[in-house]
């Protein structure tokens, strides 16, 4: 389905098949916001990217549209994630007073407005790796392809519909049609995690969170 699908259908509903009280600008800009309400749910629209690293240099930009970051390696190494609030640079590096940071090969590295930041400094030109959850891009054009997969697409013809008929003013129809986005969001939801358990796959470990001993990981 493409946003053009999406339009018919919501201009059905909406009894204007051509635009007048509702421009398709309009009701383009209210697919984006569903579909970055879905992408957010679900996180869909997972990228990679990569930088290539700088000696002595330990901050990086993150991609554009960076929403979260789930994984980041260096050299092909993932990195473990530091809690800038909890001060973990501090307790790994603690040069003193007029000392300089530790430099090598990156092991650990925390998040600083729209930036990562490696620790301890690379000492040599290296990928640094990111695997993240990119923001959906505005829908401008009927023939865009939507950037959350196919299941999520239903749900965005109410979400269209919940939005338009609060610019009516008909609150009956628009809390109706929210909360069919929202059911629609569930039932996605529910299909997702059966698609998911269906083959009894082992869980993956998070590296971040578990403990690892000389026995291996707790």
């Amino acid at each position: 389905m493409v946003p053009t699908d999406v339009l018919s259908r919501v201009r059905d509903q909406l009894a204007e098949t051509t635009a007048a009280y509702w421009t398709n600008a309009e009701l383009y800009r209210y697919m984006t916001d569903g579909e970055r309400e879905v992408n957010n749910m679900f996180e869909c629209n997972v990228s990679t990217t990569a930088h290539t690293s700088t000696t002595g240099t330990s901050g990086y930009t993150n991609p554009d549209d960076c929403l979260v970051i789930y994984r980041l390696t260096y050299d092909g190494v993932p990195l473990k994630k530091l809690d800038r609030n909890k001060r973990g640079v501090d307790a790994l590096d603690m040069p003193g007073y007029g000392g300089t940071g530790e430099s090598g090969n990156p092991t650990h590295y925390y998040e600083l407005n729209g930036t990562v930041q490696l620790w301890p400094n690379p000492d040599a030109s290296a990928t640094v790796g990111f695997q993240f959850l990119k923001d959906t891009s505005a829908l401008v054009s009927g023939s865009t392809a939507f950037e959350v997969p196919a299941n999520h697409h239903t749900p965005l013809q109410d979400y269209v519909l919940y939005r338009a008929y609060l610019k009516d003013q008909d609150q009956g129809k628009s809390e109706w049609y929210k909360r069919e986005f929202l059911q629609g969001l569930a039932d996605s939801q529910r299909r997702e995690y059966q698609k998911k358990w269906a083959g009894g796959f082992p869980q993956v470990r998070d590296v971040n969170s578990d403990f690892t001993t000389y026995d291996g990981l707790v």
